[in-house]
């Protein structure tokens, strides 16, 4: 797939000089997937590295449509088991704290109007619509983690070496072993 992307783009893996990945929240397992290719792209190609928050990527994506809007931006992420990950940004989307998880029912009561609101998914675009409030469903998107590295990047960040990436884990995953089970059966 990786290739198909180098071809149609008409690229060779040299002309690659950073690497860019979303760190989460999100999946547990799609952010490890993506973050292991990441990081062995940055160290097979020698470039440097710079990971964005989902929920970054998502109020990225709402002030892309909302062009000159001086508003916060709170942004909601479908987080599964009724919960959702919760993030506000100042219009220079600036973080006003670390992202967090709050119960699905309680979206409406966290916000802090006036702000727009971006959300990741129809579901929670018509829980909050029907809470009387104007919603943009931004979806995670290459365009808008290209859009924030370059904001990054001409702000003076720094690209740093791919070990540095890390998954933002907001809460823990929901598998879990048993305490001394095997992962793996014998079939007896």
């Amino acid at each position: 797939m990786l290739d198909d992307v180098m071809v149609g783009a008409g690229w060779a893996w040299r002309d690659l000089d950073l690497i860019s990945v979303t760190v989460g929240p999100g999946s547990f397992t799609g952010l490890r997937a993506g973050l292991a290719v990441a990081r062995a792209l940055v160290l097979a190609l020698d470039c440097a590295a710079i990971g964005v928050g989902t929920l970054e990527l998502l109020a990225e994506g709402a002030a892309v449509r909302c062009p000159g809007s001086e508003l916060p931006i709170q942004v909601f992420a479908d987080a599964r088991r009724e919960e959702v990950y919760a993030q506000r940004f100042s219009a220079s989307l600036e973080p006003f704290g670390p992202p967090g998880v709050v119960a699905r029912p309680a979206m409406a009561a966290c916000l802090a109007p006036p702000c727009l609101v971006a959300v990741d998914s129809r579901s929670l675009a018509r829980d909050l619509t029907n809470a009387g409030l104007d919603v943009i469903e931004a979806a995670p998107d290459a365009r808008y983690l290209v859009a924030t590295v370059r904001r990054r990047l001409s702000s003076g960040w720094q690209a740093q070496p791919g070990t540095v990436l890390k998954p933002a884990y907001v809460r823990p995953p929901d598998a879990r072993l048993s305490a001394g089970a095997s992962m793996v059966t014998t079939g007896r």
